[in-house]
């Protein structure tokens, strides 16, 4: 009962039971102390119900209804007034309309305190389920993240491995593994960068050649690439309009503050662009540049075992570990590579040094220069380059090397 705002209803429902048991005492001639009782009850059940004023109210309808049996009798209202119990019975009402009135605000108040009670209980239900459920979500989200941790660091460890290499060209070929395998690189491609740092000559490449030429110059997108030079960071194309030729992104790799390869990403996973992605892809970049710092500073130290003295011209046995590499990319990535060879008796050391000056002006540093003194041949590697574009290059390096041993002869 306490529940019921709306006041409308409580004197809807007072007038409607008034009216009723007026009527019911009009039509049927009742006992004065039946009648009184009646009404009593009535004021009590209203006043507890509803307080104080509507239990007065109950009690003035009810002296009211009192004038009314009165009249119906026939009696003299005055001397019932005067003389009568009506003030005994009208006290009797609003003590009635009273007393149950305090007990209902009473009432009122003790449920009112229950129901603030269950509702803070309530809410602390709600707050405890709701901390089950958080932490049940959390302990959901911990379990992924070890597990994520787990792949993660076994991703890395697999990583690390791989980038343990003898020679800084299977560390490039595994490189591009690492960038399709953990990033999505879909077209990609590794350079290498010439001393001048204007050429990026291609070693190795995932995609369409018109997208990866085999070389780049940097002043094709010069802001692009002086950003990248500049700071050494990973670089992202802007929506410039002299970037528009630019490459999706750019991880320099550099060794000793200079910069040796640049890989080129031009579609790659686009979460892996995102701030966390390419912080990720920061920390890679530094790994790998301390890889490439580790296996160059090897391969100096060992120079003299795979170079003649003095020469950029390399001996039989690392010479075919490059065109072992160069068949590899072949296999996986589809880098076309030439050799070829010319017949040249009678050299010695210091023939070979003039040779390896005169040549290398009409090669690329990535060329590589072999000679092979029991069959005395001089054989040039040519990575990234079809046998369809060698014959210019044969000629060229047959002329110098023919006029090189008539001058020494």
């Amino acid at each position: 009962m306490f529940k019921q705002n709306k006041h409308w209803i409580k004197w809807i429902e007072l007038v409607t039971i008034a009216f009723v048991l007026t009527l019911f005492t009009y039509m049927i001639s009742l006992d004065e102390i039946v009648n009184v009782s009646i009404f009593s009850t009535f004021i009590l059940l209203i006043a507890i119900r509803y307080g104080i004023l509507l239990g007065i109210s109950a009690a003035t309808w009810s002296v009211i209804q009192l004038f009314l049996t009165q009249v119906k009798a026939g009696n003299d209202v005055f001397l019932f007034v005067t003389f009568g119990p009506f003030w005994v019975t009208v006290i009797f009402y609003f003590v009635i309309a009273y007393v149950g009135g305090l007990y209902a605000t009473r009432y009122k108040e003790r449920y009112e305190d229950k129901e603030a009670e269950r509702r803070e209980v309530a809410i602390q239900l709600q707050q405890a389920v709701a901390t089950l459920q958080t932490v049940h979500e959390t302990n959901s989200i911990l379990e992924k993240k070890v597990l994520t941790t787990e792949t993660t660091i076994n991703s890395v460890y697999r990583m690390l491995r791989s980038l343990d290499q003898e020679n800084v060209e299977s560390f490039t070929n595994n490189v591009a593994e690492i960038l399709e395998n953990y990033y999505g690189a879909k077209n990609y491609g590794i350079y290498h960068v010439d001393q001048n740092e204007r050429v990026l000559r291609l070693k190795l490449k995932n995609g369409e050649l018109t997208q990866l030429p085999t070389t780049i110059f940097t002043d094709q997108s010069p802001s692009f690439y002086q950003r990248m030079s500049s700071t050494g960071n990973i670089t992202m194309r802007n929506i410039s309009e002299e970037e528009k030729n630019a490459p999706l992104l750019a991880i320099p790799l550099r060794y000793d503050y200079s910069l040796k390869q640049v890989i080129i990403i031009n579609d790659m996973d686009i979460s892996s662009l995102s701030r966390e992605g390419v912080l990720i892809l920061q920390h890679v970049q530094s790994i790998m540049e301390d890889y490439l710092r580790k296996i160059t500073r090897k391969e100096e130290q060992e120079r003299e075992q795979h170079f003649y003295h003095n020469t950029s011209i390399c001996k039989p046995a690392y010479f075919k570990k490059r065109v072992e590499i160069e068949k590899e990319r072949w296999e996986k990535f589809g880098i076309a590579y030439s050799y070829f060879r010319l017949e040249a008796k009678k050299i010695d050391e210091l023939i070979l040094s003039d040779l390896d000056q005169a040549l290398r002006p009409y090669l690329r540093e990535v060329d590589i220069l072999g000679y092979f003194p029991q069959r005395e041949w001089i054989v040039v590697l040519l990575p990234a380059t079809s046998k369809e574009h060698i014959n210019i290059i044969q000629t060229r390096i047959q002329h110098v090397v023919g006029e090189l041993m008539v001058v020494h002869d």
